[in-house]
């Protein structure tokens, strides 16, 4: 009697149609092992399209790298070099000098603080540019971030309400669906 077979993927052992596991190396028979029938179509079909969208980066992305890479240099690391520059200097008669030694310390403190900061934006920007998934969710709370900072600015200095819709338009980009598609994260 002549029944119908099924080949595993695996190992090529024919086995008997509607079992579970292959009887040679015991890996699945089933649609997670490849072996159903017509929804090889349906998944290749969602994969082909998938891998079609993944093909161009949404322009958001540079925009998004971009502007962590400019927030990066141009926000804590001018910081730290101002801080540096202006930091206080001992006069000619010496008079100023615990001024001096206490002034001194601004410059340790900025870097502790704004080094760590720059080097985060930096990683952000790097893991936007290589499609890491963490890099959409850190890119978030950097904008949010960012945001919040320049909203207590906004009263001192008027181009902070330029920065804030700067950050308003990436961050409505950002949290498109085709963005986080991108990302792998529908």
């Amino acid at each position: 009697m002549n029944e119908p077979r099924q080949q595993c993927a695996h190992c090529g052992t024919l086995n008997t149609t509607g079992a579970a596991l292959c009887v040679n190396c015991h890996m699945p028979l089933t649609a997670y092992g490849g072996q159903v029938t017509g929804l090889e179509t349906a998944s290749t079909g969602r994969l082909a399209e998938r891998v079609q969208a993944l093909i161009h980066r949404p322009p958001v992305i540079y925009w998004a790298a971009g502007f962590n890479l400019f927030i990066a240099l141009f926000w804590p690391v001018a910081a730290l070099i101002r801080t540096f520059i202006s930091r206080p200097q001992v006069n000619e008669e010496g008079t100023n000098y615990i001024v001096a030694a206490l002034g001194a310390m601004g410059p340790v403190f900025a870097t502790v603080l704004l080094l760590p900061l720059a080097l985060l934006l930096l990683a952000v920007a790097w893991g936007i540019g290589t499609q890491q998934p963490w890099a959409w969710r850190a890119n978030i709370a950097v904008l949010a971030g960012f945001a919040l900072f320049m909203l207590t600015r906004v009263g001192t200095a008027p181009i902070s309400l330029v920065w804030l819709a700067v950050a308003g338009v990436i961050a409505f980009f950002w949290l498109q669906p085709r963005t986080r598609a991108w990302f792998a994260l529908d």
